[in-house]
């Protein structure tokens, strides 16, 4: 039978405790107390890592919309010229598109201060 105790130590009760170990005990402890914090780290680190690159990848029209607005666009270089509901529809998912690009680069600079890494190298690495 495994007997489980549980004890509540104040954080400078610790500390004092900490401070009469000897120095080869204190290393390893320091060690392991890392390892903990870096174990803590490396899943926030990543639980927020994934949220933001399925955020930036979300942001983006759907293809059959991207694809239309490259037609309308491709279009109104080769005519100079669209109807006046082909204008409306070029405006309005043009909108679209900059709202949700301007999603993704706060999405992208987010990622890249978790990074620790320039924006552009982040958008290169992400192949945007």
């Amino acid at each position: 039978m495994i007997a489980t105790l549980q004890v509540s130590v104040a954080p400078e009760e610790l500390l004092q405790i900490v401070a009469q170990m000897p120095v080869a005990e204190l290393a390893d402890f320091t060690d392991r107390v890392l390892a903990v914090k870096a174990g803590r780290t490396t899943a926030t680190l990543d639980a927020a890592e994934e949220s933001l690159l399925r955020a930036i990848y979300a942001a983006q029209l759907p293809p059959d919309q991207q694809q239309r607005l490259r037609m309308l666009g491709q279009k109104l270089e080769m005519a100079d010229a669209l109807a006046a509901d082909e204008r409306q529809e070029l405006q309005t998912l043009t909108d679209q598109a900059e709202r949700l690009n301007a999603v993704r680069i706060e999405k992208v600079a987010q990622l890249a201060v978790l990074w620790r890494k320039p924006l552009p190298a982040v958008m290169k690495q992400l192949g945007l």
